[in-house]
């Protein structure tokens, strides 16, 4: 289920009919506007995603249901994920553990999580490598080209 929500997304037709369906409510409940912030976060545009982790956090401030509190934070989580802000989510699920340790789908998320921020830590990694292996034969060829004109 957790890499299944990571992985899935909104159509634009979707999303515009999700919001086109909010926007006609006046008062809208709380599970109507977490149900509007869910369908924002299946977004694949960073802007939508950031709209739907804005309500989700004005939800967990103002809610005083502790069921909506933990899904709030989870699927604050599931957002900074899509962003590839692992350690913000890492910190949301932590909350939930430390309350709920044994919620196996919180730890799954967890380790998905940590997994993603290896992956793009050892990419980002191999990104520097690259471009100082790339300074450094620059370097060398200069060297070599300097002391060839000599």
């Amino acid at each position: 289920m957790t890499s299944i929500m990571l992985n899935e997304f909104i159509s634009d037709e979707e999303l515009l009919k999700a919001r086109e369906s909010f926007n006609s409510i006046k008062s809208p409940t709380e599970t109507q506007r977490f149900e509007f912030a869910l369908n924002l976060i299946r977004s694949k545009q960073r802007p939508v995603i950031e709209e739907g982790l804005d309500i989700f956090q004005r939800l967990f401030a103002n809610t005083r249901d502790e069921n909506m509190k933990r899904d709030t934070l989870y699927y604050m989580a599931i957002g900074q994920t899509k962003l590839n802000n692992y350690e913000q989510a890492l910190k949301f699920l932590q909350s939930i553990l430390n309350v709920q340790p044994a919620n196996e789908q919180v730890r799954d998320l967890y380790i998905e999580v940590n997994r993603r921020m290896k992956k793009d830590g050892l990419i980002g990694l191999g990104i520097v490598g690259s471009a100082a292996a790339v300074g450094l034969v620059g370097i060398i060829g200069l060297g070599a080209a300097l002391l060839a004109k000599k």
